[in-house]
């Protein structure tokens, strides 16, 4: 989830499953690496690693979530096209899950981790 301007108030509401994030000043330049990481499976498996408690009532730590590990953008044409997308977000819904796989299976295979047929499949 991208939340833009219309959140400033801090009257948005967000389920559990949700990390806030906010863009540090002057380093709005690394969003489009941000989302890339987050929308990956590398991401996914290391929050579902790190998170404690039950099936839809998990959490995890500021500390945790600081330790992970997020692929980074290779490629200026696919940056260009998250500088895009992101724009776009803003207004509207988004799923960047399929551009970060193939990017990642050409650029950096080890962080390409395949998909699970179910995020509640337990290790």
């Amino acid at each position: 989830m991208i939340a833009g301007d219309e959140a400033a108030d801090g009257r948005l509401v967000v389920t559990t499953g949700c990390t806030h994030f906010e863009v540090i000043p002057g380093k709005e330049d690394l969003l489009p690496d941000l989302v890339f990481g987050l929308s990956s499976e590398a991401f996914r498996v290391q929050m579902r690693a790190l998170t404690t408690g039950s099936d839809g009532l998990s959490s995890i730590s500021t500390d945790d979530i600081a330790t992970i590990i997020l692929p980074k953008i290779k490629s200026k044409d696919i940056r260009d096209q998250f500088v895009e997308r992101i724009a776009e977000s803003k207004a509207g819904h988004l799923v960047l899950g399929r551009v970060v796989r193939d990017e990642l299976a050409k650029t950096t295979p080890a962080a390409n981790v395949p998909p699970r047929s179910s995020h509640v499949v337990q290790v």
